[in-house]
């Protein structure tokens, strides 16, 4: 393409139908706003048009559409997803936030994913864009920010958020307390006003102090790097030291415990039913995991979604962030390219937004940054970093791939996420008989490990990746 200014290449399928084969496939190529010419486009379309009916892919429709990379964190608020409760030990999808006494970084809010085990030791995960914003490419800490002592505290709930819906509530009071002047008869009005002001009074105990999560202890920078098979994921965490004393006594009570579904969109039935219809899975909401159970390999993943579309489902994933709080969404089955204004391309395992009759459900929004994303087993497949404006799909790095660069940058025997006792499994989905990622049955294997890492332990080959894009 010249000029060179696209900024992804999906590969999906698009349409009404809800069996997924019946839709056309799509080869999506999005540039960036008013930078590549209508005949430079059309040139792509019909190039990539003659490459795939040279490869016998006839039905596969090209598509070129402008948009440009979402902005990383959040710094807005909405009313009508309120923020939930804090709790002593943080639930995962936990709005967070770099304390504002660290006023040198401009960022914004992001989500606690969960917590991961390094060592035997409990630490929380987010992404390093979440903690240091889009201008520091660097992993924490320098050379200069060890030796100096230099550190970061996060603040579990964000100030912001805490602040926005201390205002919302107290604007919301004064209201009812208006419209109560006028009333005869002013019961029901008082116990709504009741019922705010108890929520007040629990919030305004949230103090920064009480708020404190932890410190930043290690981070990856922003980049991607290579693993198995050629794939290049873009690596984005923060590991978070839970550093206080007066809010954590127990290490065993952090687990990655799912809040109460209740919030947002999982409120409303249709919402659900249409996730398990498109799931093949018979659950309703009390039926959903309340506790988050190992991480899959991305060739497990790989074997779920094959096995989904055998059946004509899909292989349906679920996040809690901070900002849209419970959203579902379409695994892809296959990775999509992502270039960074710095040229960097990585692959992206790419989470599409449910689409009902031309309506479509939104995965995620800015702010929900960090998030783990899970399957309906409680299965964790991946964390969320970032996606597209004027699009409908959501980027997601296969937590593998994290969890092993932790290890490695870590220097560490272990890393796993924190899983309780009674979640435990040493079952893996091995692919469908017969043929590799296609066929009619699973195979249920013993997990062995074999001791192969992802990556070469060297750091050689370690390229920087522009932080653009994350949510």
């Amino acid at each position: 393409m010249s000029p060179c200014r696209w900024i992804s290449v999906d590969y999906l399928r698009i349409g009404y139908d809800e069996v997924e084969q019946n839709n056309p496939v799509v080869i999506l190529v999005t540039v960036e706003k008013d930078q590549v010419p209508r005949a430079e486009a059309q040139r792509v379309v019909d190039a990539l048009s003659e490459e795939c009916k040279k490869a016998g892919l006839d039905d596969v429709e090209v598509e070129v559409m402008e948009g440009q990379r979402v902005g990383l964190t959040g710094s807005y608020y909405f009313d009508d997803e309120p923020l939930p409760d804090p709790t002593k030990y943080p639930c995962v999808g936990a709005s967070i936030a770099i304390s504002s006494k660290h006023s040198a970084l401009k960022v914004g809010c992001g989500t606690l994913g969960g917590y991961v085990l390094i060592d035997g030791k409990v630490m929380g995960l987010t992404n390093h864009h979440v903690a240091f914003g889009e201008s520091r490419l660097e992993a924490f800490p320098t050379a200069d920010e060890a030796s100096t002592g230099v550190s970061y505290s996060f603040l579990q709930p964000a100030e912001v958020d805490l602040e926005a819906r201390i205002n919302y509530l107290e604007d919301r009071r004064q209201i009812l307390i208006d419209d109560q002047k006028s009333m005869e008869d002013t019961s029901l009005q008082a116990a709504k006003i009741s019922t705010i002001s108890i929520e007040l009074e629990k919030l305004r105990l949230w103090t920064p102090e009480t708020s404190v999560l932890g410190k930043v202890w290690r981070s990856s920078g922003l980049r991607a790097r290579d693993g198995t098979k050629n794939r290049r994921f873009r690596l984005d965490w923060a590991l978070i030291k839970l550093e206080n004393p007066e809010r954590f006594t127990e290490q065993e009570k952090f687990v990655n415990e799912v809040p109460s579904y209740s919030l947002n969109n999982t409120a409303n039935r249709a919402y659900v039913a249409n996730a398990m219809r498109a799931d093949g899975v018979n659950k309703l909401v009390g039926d959903m995991p309340k506790f988050l159970k190992r991480g899959i390999t991305f060739e497990e993943l790989l074997n779920k979604v094959a096995i989904a579309e055998e059946d004509d489902h899909r292989y349906v994933v679920w996040k809690s962030g901070r900002t849209t709080h419970f959203t579902f969404g379409i695994v892809s089955s296959i990775e999509s390219d992502y270039r960074s204004s710095h040229d960097v391309v990585s692959d992206e395992l790419l989470v599409k937004d449910y689409n009902k009759q031309g309506k479509y459900y939104s995965f995620s929004r800015g702010g929900d940054s960090g998030s783990f994303v899970w399957d309906s087993e409680g299965y964790v497949a991946g964390m969320l970093w970032g996606g597209k404006y004027e699009n409908f799909v959501t980027y997601v790095t296969p937590i593998e791939y994290v969890l092993e660069d932790i290890r490695l940058v870590c220097n560490a025997k272990e890393v796993r996420l924190v899983v309780r006792k009674e979640d435990e499994t040493d079952v893996v989905v091995g692919p469908l008989k017969g043929r590799s990622n296609t066929g009619a049955e699973v195979v249920l294997e013993n997990s062995t490990s074999s001791g192969t890492s992802l990556f070469d332990d060297d750091a050689e080959g370690v390229s920087v990746a522009e932080p653009d894009g994350g949510l």
